[in-house]
């Protein structure tokens, strides 16, 4: 296909690098052109006969509006790449924030905004349209992407796994990891939270947390020294199923690792559950590609068909 693409994101520039751009960008009029221009990106979309120097010539356009060096900033993209990166776009999976959906309300907005002045080629259209499909059915397929690429994700889909009904939070510590996931779990329902914090000036930092064992989930995430929660002292049944240590150093004794009724995961192994996560998400970028392939072939065979 002949399309292509020039443009900076987040990734590439910083903010200030990414206004000027925007702005030299906006004041370009030319056929065959779709401008998706957001807070964290600017990206010109082209197709024609000659995409090098419809490239040449979008550059040159932008050198005499911006002085300032930025084209080690830029990224360029021709044919099937140029597909394949738009698809992710859209997608959400090029974000700041992973899957989110306004990226591709936005791109739709550019597409009809160009469609509308009347300057789009066929290759632009089938682009736009066919990689708005493909976000949708990733969308479809993997809803909870983006939940689940994250720790406080990850620790909602634990609990979700563990409790069928919402279950009783205890954290231990203020921090700011702490202060995170438990604005992530009240978004999303969980509310019977509780925050233990370090005690004011006493011998013993976190004094009074012999209690812990009446929550159904623990998180741990402090500083602290030495185990906060120790294997003796309380004495079973353990309401307690699934306690979490954030804590370097560990702050819930690894013993518990012992008790038949009460799973214990700490930092090192939520980071690799993240990662079995992020692994999944090159599985959706692999999938994307091959969706991108057989549009381009079908796109082909419609082109040779007309030619005959």
């Amino acid at each position: 296909m002949r399309v292509g693409i020039v443009g900076v994101n987040h990734k590439s520039c910083d903010l200030q690098q990414r206004e000027m751009i925007a702005r030299a960008a906006a004041q370009i009029d030319m056929q065959d052109t779709v401008l998706l221009s957001t807070c964290n990106r600017t990206e010109i979309y082209f197709s024609g006969d000659d995409l090098a120097e419809i490239h040449g010539e979008i550059l040159s356009l932008i050198r005499g509006r911006v002085k300032e060096p930025f084209e080690h900033t830029l990224y360029s993209y021709f044919g099937e790449d140029c597909f394949a990166h738009l698809a992710l776009v859209t997608a959400g999976l090029d974000s700041v924030v992973l899957a989110e959906s306004e990226i591709q309300r936005q791109a739709k907005l550019s597409y009809e905004q160009a469609f509308g002045q009347g300057k789009l080629a066929k290759e632009l259209h089938y682009l736009f349209q066919k990689s708005f499909k493909i976000a949708k059915k990733i969308r479809t397929s993997f809803p909870a992407l983006k939940s689940e690429i994250s720790l406080e994700g990850m620790l909602l889909r634990l609990a979700n796994s563990f409790f069928q009904t919402r279950p009783k939070v205890l954290f231990v510590g203020n921090s700011k990891v702490n202060r995170q996931i438990i604005s992530f779990f009240r978004k999303k329902g969980i509310t019977d939270l509780f925050l233990h914090t370090r005690s004011l000036p006493s011998e013993e930092p976190f004094a009074h947390l012999s209690s812990w064992h009446e929550f159904d989930l623990v998180i741990c995430g402090t500083k602290a020294p030495d185990y906060l929660i120790k294997a003796e002292g309380v004495a079973p049944p353990y309401k307690t199923r699934l306690m979490i240590d954030l804590g370097v150093p560990r702050n819930i004794d690894p013993r518990f690792r012992m008790h038949p009724y009460i799973t214990l995961l700490n930092i090192e192994e939520i980071g690799n559950l993240i990662k079995k996560k992020e692994e999944d998400l090159e599985e959706v970028k692999e999938m994307v590609r091959g969706d991108v392939q057989n549009l381009i072939l079908l796109f082909q065979e419609k082109e040779a068909l007309c030619v005959c």
